[in-house]
């Protein structure tokens, strides 16, 4: 079974942070949740296998 985590980083000129995690079932809902993202912010989506199968 596969999963996505999106990712949305703040980035700053010191230091960056992480202000907000998503996990999405399908990669189509993670993508559309990475474009309506705050301006100024970084975004990444991963994908995630399940270790049991």
């Amino acid at each position: 079974m596969k999963y996505y985590t999106v990712i949305v980083v703040k980035i700053d000129a010191f230091e960056s942070q992480i202000v907000n995690e998503r996990h999405f079932g399908n990669y189509e809902d993670a993508e559309e949740f990475s474009r309506n993202v705050p301006q100024g912010t970084a975004c990444m989506i991963a994908e995630l296998k399940s270790p049991l199968i």
